[in-house]
């Protein structure tokens, strides 16, 4: 199961802690903040979700979409380094940076992403499952 962690909740972005219960497999999440579920500009609410691998969605080759979202759909997690990159999906990077002075978000997302599928290689096939909480900064 991946596991995310939402522990940074600023104006403009939340931001997680993610890991997978099965593999050493760790990185931060980059979200929109929380808009009441609005499309495109909010973070998915905060539960139990399934998440399966799609081929050929959108502009990419492939790419791992969260299932049965209350209100939304296509929410995916992609190569993403602020919220500015994300439009209601998920980015996941491997350390925390400030870009621009005071807009967090994350760094090597794209061989972060390349780990998350790698990770997540032996599961394509029948899905996988996401849990996401609001935790604490620790």
């Amino acid at each position: 199961m991946i596991v995310i962690e939402r522990k940074i909740f600023l104006p403009d972005v939340t931001v997680g802690y993610v890991w997978d219960t099965e593999s050493p497999f760790k990185a931060w999440s980059v979200e929109n903040p929380w808009e009441y579920n609005q499309r495109n500009v909010s973070c998915i609410p905060e539960g139990y979700y399934n998440i399966e691998y799609v081929e050929g969605l959108s502009k990419k080759e492939a790419e791992w979409v969260i299932l049965d979202v209350p209100e939304r759909s296509h929410i995916e997690f992609h190569v993403a380094n602020t919220a500015d990159d994300v439009q209601g999906c998920i980015g996941l990077g491997r350390n925390l940076h400030f870009f621009s002075g005071d807009h967090l978000g994350v760094t090597h997302s794209a061989l972060t992403m390349q780990e998350f599928n790698d990770t997540l290689q032996h599961m394509r096939l029948q899905g996988a499952s996401l849990f996401i909480t609001k935790g604490k900064m620790s």
